[in-house]
C-alpha cells in the first residue's frame, strides 16, 4: 500500500487498532512513506498538515 500512496503523492495516513489501542501515522518523508509517530489510548494525536489540530485518543479508544 505505501507504494500507491508514495505513486500518488498522498502525505500522510493513520492506521487505527481499536482492539489494542493503538495508531500509527504514516507520512511521506523525502519521497518515502515511513513511520512518523506511535501513538496509544492516552496520547493525543497531532498531526503536522493540521496545525492546531489535537485529538485525545482516550476518547477514541473507549474500552467497552
Amino acid at each position: 500500500m505505501a507504494r500507491i500512496y508514495e505513486h500518488f503523492g498522498v502525505p500522510e495516513d493513520w492506521i487505527v487498532d481499536p482492539d489494542m489501542g493503538r495508531l500509527e501515522a504514516h507520512a511521506m518523508l523525502n519521497g518515502r512513506y515511513g513511520l512518523r509517530a506511535r501513538y496509544d489510548r492516552v496520547s493525543t494525536l497531532e498531526c503536522p498538515l493540521f496545525p492546531g489540530l489535537a485529538i485525545g485518543l482516550m476518547r477514541v479508544f473507549v474500552r467497552r
